[in-house]
């Protein structure tokens, strides 16, 4: 292999793209909708192994869940403007 060539790296934005800009708003909130759930599933284990205190959790969780609830707000407000 020459050592000039640097391998290339497919990422998902390689594969996936959007065909309108109402698409690719839909596709940058439903990530982080994800990103969102992920989140809440890294505090959910660090309060099972006792790394942080219930009312820390709750804040966080309740300060997430605000943030999911927004997002899925305008995730269903984009999908009825594109009916």
């Amino acid at each position: 292999m020459d050592a000039n060539i640097e391998p290339t790296v497919d990422t998902l934005d390689d594969f996936v793209r959007p065909t309108n800009p109402l698409s690719e708003k839909l596709l940058k909130l439903q990530g982080k909708i994800i990103a969102i759930d992920d989140a809440m599933n890294v505090l959910k284990k660090h309060y099972e192994k006792d790394n942080i205190d219930l009312q820390e959790f709750l804040k966080n969780i309740r300060a997430l869940a605000n943030r999911q609830c927004k997002t899925t707000i305008k995730v269903n407000r984009l999908l009825a403007s594109m009916q």
